[in-house]
């Protein structure tokens, strides 16, 4: 597997922004369903911005690569997961500033060399902190960066007609920028949480990422089976 493959893909596919500063704190949200898409995205910003946790899950196909996401984020840091192409899977842990990680043999073997591969064998293994290879997989694993690269767009917005959410009602805001604008669903009842990712064009890539589990106390996810040793 090309390192950070999965990674990569899924930013040039969702159209990850360089992030902005993120919304202050909140007591209500407005109406989603009556004000301007502008006001609808920094209401699920912000929502999303308070959350304790999020369960992000989804398949990515471009340019022949298809690729799966299914990771488990928390506020504080900690995440874990995997991602998966065609050229194998990753399962990944990150725990504050610590990241480990455990794969099958021959990603191991093209990421760490035959020796440390066999040495490494099933279980997780700690990365050092400064190691770019891996720096991608670390954003990816901080629930917060990765909010700022789903949540900023790169055009201008429109409100577009939602679409049922696992049986919730939403709103779309679309981003309009041409190489790689999509449609966010945001939930129109409740806390307007951003549920559903989608591209505005076919030729951008198939994909559907699903934001869920929002503030669960339970967490999926591989939180076990780190060694830091």
């Amino acid at each position: 597997m090309r390192r950070a493959v999965a990674a990569l893909a899924f930013c040039a596919v969702a159209g990850c922004g360089s992030g902005s500063e993120a919304p202050q704190p909140v007591s209500t949200f407005p109406d989603v369903t009556t004000v301007s898409a502008e006001e609808v995205l920094a209401a699920a910003q912000a929502a999303a911005d308070q959350a304790r946790s999020v369960h992000v899950v989804g398949q990515i196909s471009q340019g022949g690569q298809r690729t799966t996401l299914d990771l488990t984020l928390r506020a504080s840091g900690d995440g874990a997961g995997f991602i998966e192409t065609t050229g194998g899977r990753i399962d990944v842990a990150r725990t504050d500033r610590d990241l480990y990680f455990k794969a099958d043999e021959a990603t191991l073997i093209q990421v760490l060399g035959p020796d440390r591969a066999r040495e490494a064998g099933s279980r997780f293994v700690k990365v050092p902190v400064g190691d770019a290879t891996f720096r991608t997989f670390r954003e990816l694993l901080d629930m917060k960066q990765v909010f700022a690269m789903l949540l900023d767009p790169k055009g201008a917005v429109t409100r577009v007609a939602g679409v049922p959410v696992d049986g919730v009602t939403t709103v779309g805001v679309e981003d309009g920028d041409p190489d790689a604008g999509g449609v966010l669903y945001v939930a129109a009842t409740g806390t307007p949480f951003p549920l559903l990712l989608r591209p505005n064009k076919r030729e951008v890539g198939d994909m559907e990422l699903r934001l869920t589990d929002w503030n669960a106390d339970t967490l999926t996810g591989d939180w076990g089976g780190v060694r830091t040793d």
